[in-house]
């Protein structure tokens, strides 16, 4: 199977690119993830959600990818498995925001040792706060609405308020 794996002390962070069902039999055997998680990660266009288990949660995230080749933005979907001593990113096209984090942790050992120390809650935000870094559409369009707390953000920031935001953060940074 097609699976990187970079370890620190105590986490460790799976990335798997576009995966097949090979890729995803290998997840079954190394976790113990719900076969319904593993059929989502094959099916395509799935919705946003967060699916919540006693050990892990499963995340389906949207984040815009233009497509040179057409001219236009398509969602390209990023499937992770968040759980106490790892994280699994399994994108469905190339995100070079996570791609990016992925080989500094992989190159940079301070880097891996500083975000790996604080937790897989603590790499999920950064995840997701790196993709609002993605140059284009994302810092245009979708920050002001995440942090207006309008349309698929509404969740993130009530009041619209950017010291809402700032408590979300903390308490998800303190809920991992």
């Amino acid at each position: 199977p097609q699976v990187e794996i970079v370890s620190g002390e105590g986490f460790r962070w799976v990335h798997i690119e576009r995966p097949t069902p090979l890729e995803t039999a290998w997840l079954a055997e190394q976790f113990e993830f719900h076969p319904l998680d593993i059929e989502d990660v094959l099916s395509r266009n799935q919705r946003p959600k967060i699916d919540e288990y006693d050990d892990y949660l499963f995340i389906v995230l949207h984040f815009p990818v233009f497509d040179k080749t057409v001219g236009r933005l398509n969602a390209g979907e990023l499937d992770l498995f968040v759980g106490p001593d790892f994280i699994v990113t399994i994108p469905n096209t190339p995100l070079q925001p996570v791609e990016y984090l992925f080989e500094r942790c992989r190159q940079k050992e301070e880097l891996r040792d500083q975000l790996f120390s604080r937790g897989s809650g603590y790499l999920l935000y950064r995840l997701v706060d790196d993709a609002f870094d993605y140059p284009g559409f994302v810092p245009a369009f979708i920050r002001p609405q995440f942090c207006e707390g309008r349309g698929p953000f509404r969740w993130a920031a009530l009041s619209g308020d950017p010291a809402d935001i700032l408590r979300t953060d903390r308490a998800i940074l303190e809920l991992f």
